[in-house]
C-alpha cells in the first residue's frame, strides 16, 4: 500500500468517526468517539493499514444514478471488517471504539431486517 493511499483510508476513517460521532450516540459512545477523532487527526500523515477489501460505501447516495443503498449484508460485512480493524488496534481506546462502530453496522443490519419484514408483511 502506497503513502498516498494509507494517508486517503486515514482521512477516510476520520470522516467516517466524525459522522459516527456526530449521530447524537449515548454519551459514552459520543465520548469515545470524539477521543478516536482525536487520535486520528494525531496520526494523519502516519500510516494506516486498511481493511483488505474495504468498500466504497456511497453515502448519501439515495436517488443518484447508477449506485444502490446498501443492504443489511453490507452493513454486517463492515461490521466484521471494523471488528477485525479492532483485533489489530493496540489501544484500547481506538479498539473500544471502533467495537463501538462495528456495533453500530450490527445495529443498521437489524433494522434493516426488521423493516423488509415489516414491508413483507405489509404486502402480504
Amino acid at each position: 500500500m502506497t503513502e498516498k493511499s494509507d494517508r486517503e483510508e486515514l482521512q477516510r476513517r476520520l470522516e467516517q468517526a466524525k459522522r459516527a460521532a456526530a449521530l447524537g450516540n449515548d454519551p459514552v459512545t459520543a465520548e469515545r468517539l470524539q477521543k478516536l477523532v482525536k487520535e486520528l487527526e494525531a496520526k494523519k500523515g502516519a500510516s494506516a493499514g486498511r481493511p483488505s477489501g474495504h468498500a466504497d460505501l456511497r453515502y448519501g447516495a439515495v436517488g443518484k444514478q447508477n449506485e444502490k443503498m446498501i443492504d443489511a449484508a453490507e452493513c454486517r460485512r463492515q461490521a466484521t471488517e471494523w471488528v477485525d480493524q479492532a483485533r489489530r488496534e493496540s489501544s484500547t481506546r481506538i479498539r473500544t471504539a471502533l467495537m463501538c462502530i462495528a456495533r453500530s453496522w450490527t445495529s443498521l443490519a437489524d433494522q434493516m431486517d426488521r423493516l423488509e419484514a415489516f414491508r413483507d408483511q405489509q404486502t402480504s
